[in-house]
């Protein structure tokens, strides 16, 4: 059950074309067993489930790139932002704790998690100044400034949920897409779904 999720809500990840998705999962559909399982083959690939917040309802999963994070935090402007909020900055997982942390124990929810999903900078600032108010356009993030990238990104992004999905409901497990089609970058992924469509 939890690789459907995975498939469905991470599949920008899966490809390479995002550095993390957030996965919100059923309590009652997984375990930590499970987690743990699939830890251990995703970790093969560079990736990993982090655990941000779990009660009886609900589980909320962060599945990153752990390279792609990892330059993502030692990035200067990254930097100077995040310790606006406290962060720990010189080992990934102690800044994922501060994330979970700020998570369970702020009335509202830490906006700086953009950063961790791969929004643009100026976008996440943006965000906050505005109060998710006034945005140019709304997709996986709402965009505030260089509108066409966006687009592009929103587009690839979907792309590789069809791409995932597909080849998932027609009985590839996820090691299987990961070790076929990781990497595959988005203009063989678009060829393949207009191939599908045809």
């Amino acid at each position: 059950m939890l690789e459907k999720y995975i498939i469905n809500h991470g599949s920008p990840t899966l490809c390479g074309e995002k550095i993390a998705n957030l996965i919100n999962v059923n309590s009652s559909f997984l375990s930590i067993k499970e987690i743990n399982k699939l830890n251990i083959m995703l970790n093969k690939y560079d990736m990993h489930i982090y655990l941000l917040k779990n009660n009886k309802l609900s589980t909320l999963l962060y599945l990153f790139n752990i390279v792609k994070l990892t330059k993502r935090l030692n990035l200067t402007s990254t930097r100077k932002f995040l310790s606006k909020y406290s962060y720990p900055l010189n080992d990934t997982f102690e800044t994922l704790k501060h994330l979970q942390y700020r998570i369970l124990n702020n009335s509202e929810f830490p906006h700086e998690i953009g950063i961790f999903l791969d929004y643009p900078l100026s976008d996440v600032e943006e965000y906050i100044i505005n109060k998710g108010k006034n945005s140019l356009l709304t997709g996986t993030w709402k965009v505030y400034s260089n509108l066409e990238y966006a687009k592009k990104k929103f587009l690839s992004f979907q792309e590789c949920t069809n791409f995932c999905k597909y080849h998932y409901n027609i009985g590839f497990n996820l090691e299987f897409i990961l070790n076929k089609y990781k990497g595959v970058n988005n203009e063989k992924i678009s060829s393949c779904i207009l191939d599908w469509n045809r």
